[in-house]
């Protein structure tokens, strides 16, 4: 086992709340990722706030 830390990388929180506003407003997470380019750790984040928030 490792005990490095793994280091994420995430867009502006600007960025993060306009792709979940979108994704609310009923467009899909790939819609979304598109339009902000967003990464997978990008996505992992917001799928965690709008589904454990």
């Amino acid at each position: 086992m490792s005990n490095e830390a793994q280091e994420y990388e995430y867009s502006d929180d600007e960025i993060l709340d306009k792709a979940i506003e979108l994704i609310k407003k009923g467009s899909t997470e790939e819609e979304a990722r598109r339009k902000f380019r967003l990464s997978e750790d990008d996505m992992d984040l917001i799928d965690f706030v709008i589904n454990e928030l």
